[in-house]
């Protein structure tokens, strides 16, 4: 086994997360990002209009809303991790980060061209 836990090799690894970066970058009109939620909702808003686009794209942002104040989220777990875990969290997560960065890439620039760059800097990402 590797040192990322796993029986794949860390070139492998890299390459897969090179691999579906591109992908996420080539085949994807719109990236979400749970910590942008609403303008993922906005994105498709403007990709999908709907006869009734204002009440279903706010029933579906609402239904999407965590009503635990993230009692259970991700910042939440993360928040509990004492120093070693969450070193050892990074080293195992190295590659999925790598995938992720790349998300949060194409997501920036999906936005920008839907929603125009202003509109995407002033919406602020949650963070834990």
């Amino acid at each position: 086994m590797s040192r990322y836990g796993s029986y794949v090799s860390g070139a492998v690894a890299s390459e897969s997360a090179r691999r579906a970066a591109r992908v996420l970058d080539e085949s994807f009109a719109v990236v979400g990002l749970t910590e942008k939620y609403g303008l993922f909702i906005e994105m498709l808003k403007k990709l999908l209009p709907t006869p009734d686009a204002k009440t279903f794209w706010r029933d579906e942002a609402g239904r999407r809303e965590n009503g635990n104040k993230c009692k259970h989220s991700t910042c939440a777990v993360l928040n509990a991790l004492g120093a070693d875990a969450r070193r050892a969290l990074n080293r195992t997560v190295a590659y999925e980060r790598k995938v992720y960065a790349a998300a949060v890439a194409v997501h920036d620039r999906r936005c920008a061209e839907r929603l125009g760059k202003e509109v995407c800097d002033a919406v602020p990402a949650r963070s834990c």
